[in-house]
């Protein structure tokens, strides 16, 4: 998977080859990122023959300028004047580096990072390379980790930062990775959005100058992802160039693309630069977030489908294959008018709809009544539920169910009587008057004081009733930047040590509990990223539940994340979000090859639809044995007038396929669609068609849609050889 000779690294994934190289004077340049190919020498690539007469520079004799060399890990100050990956200053103040190669090892297994969600560590055939340059300007060192997951066409990425100068250092930027491009005629794919409306597709042509994506908001957020992708012009779903870059990383991030001088194109990711300094004492380190990058040559399905294998395989809680359980999520059917006897009445009709969990959502702590009271003070409201939650929970095993709690630990109300106690706890300037936001302050996780306590506070109530889910929720993003704990030149570092605390707080309730199942929530999708991803196997996908609006939104969270970490649910109508109307079968078709669960009132549905939702749990808990190993297809384009996805088996024997109409216009017969990752040679039998046609005719003629379709209704398909 790794080899090193003739100063070159090589580094093969099953399908991809990444390829560097040691120059003569110590500079570590990139040769190659692509299909993978036969170890050989590339001397003759990058010739470097470009120049600018204002920057000269010479490599091996030849004429060259620094704005032409495909840098590893590019710094500022020497004659590159595109995105640097790193900025370190010392006792000078000046923040020129040059970096040059050190030495370099090779060892088995992943690189691991304290404190930080990572890929798996310790796994088989997974080979690092750990290149140290260092800097001849402040001696400091950089160690740059490659880990090789040859079984998913993954390659991990981190930075780690060590002082071996005699005094204090400052690091104001540092990238996890860098990747030089000796073209730039891509299309970069980014997903954008909003609250209740995130991860829309985005693609756009590379443009010179800076291409950037990136959140300061205390979180990766609603409006973009901590994910991109490079894919060239004539690149689709199925064919062509892509390249996918991506963080394991939840906080403040940048990623995006340089394009140069000479059409040259530098891919980076890592924090963002905006929020973030760290100030390092002699041999001391610091620790960037991993990101990862794959490639495809089959197109942005196969880019998908690798991040999707990696997820599952690699990526903490999601390669643990839990068995998810169907929840029936309390929020929509009451807000915040709980009642004991409410809960009660609910948890005997849940029992007939055949979910196996009830969550409890906002409204059941403190004097809780509307999102403006009580945020944080997490003991019962003994005026809703004199018993506790015993007689609940007494009922939910009497009728084969489980119980569910939400929380949303990192936030402290204003009016909660939590801070009175302690109004030094939550994140705010001296100098102004902190922003309210809901209600809340934001709780400053940099202090190991706060971070026990609220985790004491969680445990009080996990300890004493026997809860087995795990709604973990944030609702508003970071203002007021800055910790009292953190001394005046390193308040730049608050944003991570925010995230490092959160990461620390949630892996003490994983150790503590770790029967319970966690899904994360951050007013709905706003921290849907693989940081999460590695604690918490689901994410709330967005707080718009329509299945129309969650078509798009779906759409592009498929773009990077697995169907079972989507936690998708079947609302009530009129919707709330939207007001929309469509059928119990939409709605369930839509969420069905995801993580279901319901989003509405048992106490008031007719008998009718109470029956939909059992027969659709069933068919779930049948088709997920296999769909949630399966690969994701997605058949239409994000803007097309209709939505249809497929899963196929990992044997190639079993497919499910949804079809849904859109758009008004695209009331059609008529219709065909293709399906994808069938064995061409087999005849597959067609459920509801009650039909059998072979492979080869299903994905190259179509799948017949022969059914006049309603406004917004939908089909659901089955497939199998046996």
């Amino acid at each position: 998977m790794i080899d090193f000779f003739n100063n070159t690294f090589y580094l093969n994934t099953s399908s991809s080859s990444y390829i560097m190289k040691i120059l003569p004077d110590g500079i570590l340049v990139h040769k190659y990122y692509g299909k993978r190919i036969k170890e050989q020498n590339m001397d003759f690539y990058n010739l470097y023959k470009q120049f600018d007469y204002t920057a000269v520079y010479k490599v091996n004799g030849e004429i060259t300028t620094m704005d032409a060399l495909p840098f590893e890990f590019p710094t500022t100050g020497r004659g590159d004047y595109r995105n640097s990956a790193i900025v370190v200053s010392g006792t000078s103040g000046r923040t020129t580096n040059d970096f040059r190669y050190s030495f370099h090892r090779i060892f088995e297994g992943a690189a691991e990072l304290n404190g930080l969600p990572h890929l798996d560590c310790n796994t088989e055939n997974v080979q690092t390379l750990e290149i140290i340059l260092q800097d001849i300007v402040t001696k400091a060192e950089v160690h740059l980790f490659y880990s090789v997951f040859e079984d998913v066409d993954v390659i991990s990425r981190n930075t780690v930062i060590v002082n071996k100068s005699e005094s204090n250092i400052n690091v104001s930027k540092c990238a996890s990775m860098s990747l030089d491009f000796e073209f730039s005629d891509f299309d970069m794919i980014s997903l954008y959005g909003r609250w209740a409306n995130e991860r829309s597709v985005e693609r756009i042509p590379l443009r010179h100058g800076q291409n950037i994506i990136s959140s300061t908001r205390g979180a990766s957020g609603h409006h973009s992802n901590p994910f991109i992708a490079l894919a060239r012009k004539n690149a689709n779903e199925d064919y062509g160039e892509v390249y996918g870059a991506a963080l394991i990383y939840s906080g403040d991030f940048e990623i995006g693309v340089d394009v140069g001088q000479f059409d040259n194109a530098r891919l980076f990711a890592g924090i963002n630069h905006e929020t973030f300094s760290w100030e390092l004492k002699p041999n001391e380190s610091f620790v960037s977030p991993q990101a990862v990058l794959t490639f495809s040559d089959s197109g942005i399905g196969k880019m998908s489908r690798n991040f999707h294998k990696m997820c599952r395989k690699h990526l903490g809680e999601c390669s643990k294959n839990l068995p998810h359980p169907v929840v029936l999520n309390l929020w929509e059917a009451f807000y915040f008018d709980l009642s004991e006897e409410k809960v009660l009445e609910t948890i005997k009709n849940a029992s007939k709809m055949g979910v196996d969990t009830v969550v409890i959502d906002d409204g059941w702590f403190g004097k809780r009544k509307n999102e403006l009271v009580s945020m944080g003070d997490w003991y019962i409201n003994v005026e809703r539920f004199p018993n506790g939650f015993h007689r609940i929970i007494r009922e939910c095993k009497n009728n084969g169910l489980k119980l569910g709690l939400w929380f949303e630990p990192e936030m402290i109300g204003k009016e909660s009587d939590f801070i009175k106690e302690h109004p030094e706890w939550f994140v705010k300037l001296n100098e102004i008057e902190p922003i309210v936001s809901r209600g809340e302050y934001v709780l400053d996780l940099c202090q190991d004081e706060i971070i026990n306590f609220v985790f004491d506070s969680m445990s009080g109530i996990l300890k004493k009733y026997e809860i087995s889910y795990l709604k973990w929720d944030m609702n508003r993003n970071i203002t007021d930047m800055g910790s009292l704990s953190l001394q005046s030149n390193c308040q730049n570092e608050f944003s991570h040590r925010y995230m490092l605390g959160l990461y620390k707080l949630i892996g003490k309730i994983k150790k503590e509990f770790p029967h319970i199942y966690i899904e994360g929530s951050a007013g709905g999708g706003g921290r849907f990223d693989f940081g999460m991803l590695y604690y918490m196997p689901q994410i709330w996908c967005s707080d718009n539940s329509d299945a129309i609006s969650r078509l798009d939104i779906q759409f592009g969270t498929s773009m990077v994340y697995p169907p079972e970490t989507i936690s998708s649910h079947v609302s009530a109508i009129p919707n709330h979000q939207t007001n929309r109307v469509t059928s119990f079968n939409s709605r369930g078709n839509v969420a069905q090859m995801f993580a279901l669960g319901y989003e509405l009132n048992p106490n008031i549905i007719n008998e009718s639809a109470m029956e939909s939702i059992f027969q659709q749990i069933e068919k779930h808990r049948e088709l997920e044995k296999w769909i949630f190993e399966g690969d994701f297809y997605r058949l239409t384009d994000f803007d097309d007038e209709y939505c249809a996805w497929q899963i196929v088996s990992k044997d190639m024997k079993k497919s499910v396929v949804v079809f849904v109409v859109k758009l008004t216009k695209a009331k059609r017969i008529g219709q065909y669609v293709r399906l994808k990752g069938l064995q061409s040679d087999k005849v597959y039998k067609i459920k509801q068609y009650d039909l059998s046609l072979t492979g080869d005719l299903i994905m190259n003629a179509g799948l017949p849609i022969i059914k006049q379709l309603d406004d917004f209704e939908s089909l659901f398909f089955e497939l199998s050889t046996e």
